[in-house]
């Protein structure tokens, strides 16, 4: 299922939709490809600096964010276009490690515009292309190029899917009996290939037991043949196909609060699901749905203090997940219109999580204390305050610290977001230094987003 890809195309501060811009493929290298200009990722074009294509490769492969802005500032960097990096060939090293980072938070609509820009044309890149495509249920498009060369499928079980994806079933068997013979195919999606090409085996004979993981292939395979999922579940790609109208609502409503949380799905559409019925059952997601249906009800009656008791409940039941992000860009420009002295705090911490916190709060910033560390950030005035726990104080000294020169920023920023891939359970010294260096870098805005969302998701 294709989704809204807006939610990967962000400014730096502002938050809105930036325009896809277009160039010429023949201007830049496959490794520079992007889908917004390095401006409005709010990056410099030479973000890469002087790091060659293994060293970025590196900085890539050990991001694993679970702060949000972490998570959005990353996606800023994956999908911008910038320069070419030293040593840039067309072996796109750099383009794949940016497909694989979106590939694991789910972010297949990403892999797929930048393929489209990029073309699919050498065997790693096709491989990418076809994952994509197949988890996007779009098997024809995930075939297609290999009706111009079908020398950059390496994987022979990917020749016979296509295969047999083009009505050519007899040249589909023939292709499996060989590589089957030869053993270029493993036992177990050989197979599973031979119950696609004739289901009515599935009769007569047991399928393959599920492993642990599942390719993409197995993966939709097994879809296909209504077959066991893998014993470790589907991973955050697998679960588009779990959003499609033929899956279950629980089905739908599980990918995707998963795939929404790492920010491949934006979150009006999980709103969406959120609405699509009413509870069956109670706790999990089902506690989540109902408290958001109350939510919604309360909003719509003008009755601030069942308002103010339904916030509550669904901020405590989102924050089990880590989405307590959901109630800021679904409710928060609402929130902002309204009086709710019984809450006041609560309604102050999910519009400071809002992108355009600056432009919501109003006058609701000043019922806070000036001795709080959210009205410090919020009014860039430090002097008269000292931090209540080690992860506030870190905050602090990052904002009293003197700007420094970063020699190799994007390897100062990739590291430090790195060192605080456990969000708010991140080592307080990391934090300092992460928001020392965007601080360094002039990402003023992102400096203060990170202090926010360190403070607020600390006390839940």
């Amino acid at each position: 299922m294709a989704l809204p890809f807006c939610a990967f195309a962000q400014g730096a501060s502002k938050g809105i939709p930036q325009e896809i811009i277009v160039t010429p493929l023949s201007q830049i290298s496959a490794d520079a490809v992007g889908l917004i200009s390095a401006q409005s990722a709010g990056l410099p074009s030479d973000f890469w600096g002087t790091l060659d294509a293994d060293q970025i490769k590196g900085l890539i492969t050990i991001q694993r964010p679970r702060l949000p802005e972490a998570r959005a500032l990353l996606q800023r960097i994956m999908i911008a276009e910038l320069s070419p990096t030293l040593g840039a060939s067309d072996g796109a090293q750099v383009l794949i490690a940016r497909l694989d980072y979106l590939m694991s938070i789910g972010a297949l609509d990403a892999v797929e515009a930048l393929l489209n820009k990029a073309q699919p044309n050498t065997a790693a890149l096709f491989a990418h292309w076809f994952d994509a495509k197949l988890l996007l249920t779009r098997p024809l498009e995930a075939c297609a190029p290999l009706l111009g060369s079908s020398s950059i499928a390496h994987d022979l079980a990917t020749r016979i899917y296509c295969l047999a994806q083009n009505q050519d079933w007899f040249t589909a068997y023939l292709t499996l009996e060989t590589g089957r013979e030869l053993g270029l195919i493993t036992p177990e999606i050989a197979e599973l290939l031979a119950l696609f090409l004739d289901p009515e085996r599935l009769d007569s004979q047991a399928p393959p037991a599920a492993g642990s993981f599942a390719s993409p292939l197995e993966f939709t395979l097994r879809e296909a043949l209504a077959l066991a999922r893998p014993s470790k579940g589907a991973t955050l790609a697998q679960l588009h196909l779990d959003l499609d109208d033929s899956a279950g609502w629980l089905q739908q409503l599980r990918a995707a609060e998963r795939l929404a949380r790492t920010g491949a799905l934006p979150m009006r559409y999980l709103a969406d699901v959120y609405q699509n019925g009413r509870a069956s059952a109670s706790g999990g997601v089902w506690e989540r749905v109902r408290a958001l249906a109350s939510l919604r009800r309360s909003l719509t009656q003008n009755n601030p203090a069942q308002t103010c008791q339904d916030l509550d409940h669904a901020w405590e039941t989102l924050a089990a997940v880590d989405l307590e992000t959901f109630l800021a860009d679904t409710y928060g420009e609402r929130l902002a219109t309204m009086n709710l002295p019984e809450c006041t705090d609560l309604q102050i911490n999910i519009i400071l999580l809002h992108q355009n916190f600056r432009a919501l709060l109003f006058d609701l910033i000043q019922t806070l204390p000036q001795s709080d560390i959210r009205h410090a950030l919020v009014a860039h005035e430090f002097s008269s305050i000292t931090g209540q726990t080690p992860l506030q104080r870190a905050v602090l000294r990052a904002f009293d610290a003197e700007r420094s020169n970063i020699v190799s920023p994007a390897e100062a920023l990739l590291r430090a977001l790195a060192a605080v891939n456990e969000g708010v359970g991140s080592d307080p010294l990391a934090v300092q230094r992460l928001l020392e260096i965007l601080l360094d870098l002039g990402y003023q805005e992102e400096a203060y987003r990170f202090a926010l969302e360190f403070v607020i998701l600390e006390r839940t």
